[in-house]
């Protein structure tokens, strides 16, 4: 059985290790890139970093909560700002209240996400970057 990649010194990984990193526990590498519109559903198997510029107010479609399962969202407002967020009903906030996200042009909010097989539980990393 060949040892870990990184146990011996000056050990290379191949494209076999890398795989086998890059997809274990069905973690998916990547960012995607889109601007919302009014309408948006996040789809998870293209990246688990969600990096989305709202150009309208946008209602938001998440998938299944999988247990144990977690997203980044890179939130952004336009050039316009001033764009609202409906979330889907399976988000759960502390406190039972949503955040107010940062309506200024430009400016970006972060949000992290992890699920419990039934909800999302949503927390907010920081806003107005």
């Amino acid at each position: 059985m060949p040892g870990l990649v990184g146990t011996a010194p000056n050990q290379v990984p191949t494209n076999q290790d890398l795989g086998k990193l890059a997809y274990m526990d069905d973690y998916i590498p990547g960012v995607v890139k889109a601007n919302t519109g009014t309408a948006y559903s996040l789809d998870l198997t293209d990246g688990l970093v969600q990096q989305l510029t709202l150009t309208g107010n946008c209602t938001y479609t998440f998938p299944n909560a999988g247990a144990g399962a977690s997203f980044l969202l890179v939130q952004s407002q336009d050039a316009t700002g001033s764009h609202t967020v409906t979330w889907p009903a399976s988000v759960k906030w502390p406190g039972a209240t949503a955040p107010t996200i940062t309506a200024t042009a430009n400016k970006t909010d972060l949000f992290a996400f992890t699920g419990d097989g039934s909800y999302w539980y949503g927390r907010t990393i920081g806003q107005n970057y």
